[in-house]
């Protein structure tokens, strides 16, 4: 990522260090919700280009962060452009969709909230939590 106000592109290969790594940045998908809901990468938000400029100050408040951004067909290269214009300094596109993150070796997930929904999921079956069908 570039840190100077242009936008960089990160193979999917970079996007995997990034996902491993603990530094501070945030993965940004920019496809509408219900795309979002059909496949998308673990840690990130949704933030559909039609919201973006409703969203994006309370979600990265510190325009400093480094932000890669997912989304085709020309999704993501729009929502970068007006985040240039919004002050945020650094920002990377990242290509494909769902299937190509998935043949890349990228894990997807579908649904909302999947975090708190796999933890749920994991409390369900390690204490063997009563539930109703």
């Amino acid at each position: 990522m570039s840190g100077d106000g242009r936008v960089s592109r990160l193979s999917l290969a970079d996007l995997r260090v990034c996902l491993g790594s603990a530094s501070e940045w945030a993965l940004l998908d920019v496809r509408e919700e219900g795309d979002f809901a059909d496949g998308h990468l673990l840690t990130a938000s949704s933030v559909p280009l039609s919201r973006l400029e409703l969203l994006i100050a309370d979600l990265v408040p510190r325009r400093g962060t480094p932000l890669v951004l997912c989304g085709g067909g020309g999704l993501a290269e729009r929502a970068a452009d007006r985040l240039v214009q919004l002050g945020y300094t650094d920002t990377a596109i990242v290509p494909g969709n769902p299937a190509e993150w998935r043949a890349a070796g990228l894990e997807t997930y579908t649904g909302v909230f999947v975090p708190s929904k796999a933890f749920g999921e994991f409390v369900e079956a390690r204490f063997d939590t009563p539930h109703m069908d």
